[in-house]
């Protein structure tokens, strides 16, 4: 009973917690467990999106604190959304379109972040920021293209896509 209360403590704890932190690398178990735990397509698809949110608010936190970009953060947070993005073929045809329009306004979210602090960066920093918005930029027009035309997944037709 210790033990449980101890480590629920634990994992409530490092919820908050930022990467450099001592918890943050139990933040970051907790949400893998969470990910293996789950079994549904669609929930599995959300919680990538949610860790890429996470991300998303380490990076401006950590920036407010001590007004430093952390690039793994970004890359993180890219992948990320990424990932939640590369999920959208398990899930059921019908809910498609509509997690596509749902990563496709968190991306830009992201890309609208980024921005946000992108005034007050320099050097090597403002790369790893340019870079990032650049990638969003991309994917936005990506996923944009691929709705107009009907394809709601990332793949070709022998991966299970297909054209409606």
């Amino acid at each position: 009973l210790i033990f449980a209360l101890v480590s629920w403590g634990t994992m409530n704890a490092s919820a908050n917690a930022l990467p450099g932190d001592f918890l943050y690398p139990v933040k970051l178990a907790t949400e893998q467990v969470a990910l293996v735990l789950t079994i549904n397509p669609e929930g599995k698809a959300e919680l990538r999106l949610t860790f890429s949110e996470q991300r998303t608010r380490e990076l401006l936190a950590r920036y407010r604190k001590n007004g430093t970009i952390d690039a793994k953060l970004i890359k993180d947070m890219l992948d990320e959304a990424t990932l939640a993005l590369n999920k959208i073929s398990s899930l059921p045809k019908e809910k498609q379109p509509q997690f596509y329009s749902k990563v496709a306004r968190f991306n830009s979210y992201q890309k609208d972040t980024l921005q946000s602090i992108q005034p007050y960066v320099s050097g090597e920093q403002k790369r790893y920021i340019d870079s990032a918005i650049e990638t969003c930029s991309s994917r936005g027009e990506w996923m944009q293209n691929m709705m107009k035309q009907g394809m709601y997944c990332p793949w070709d037709e022998s991966s299970g896509c297909s054209w409606r």
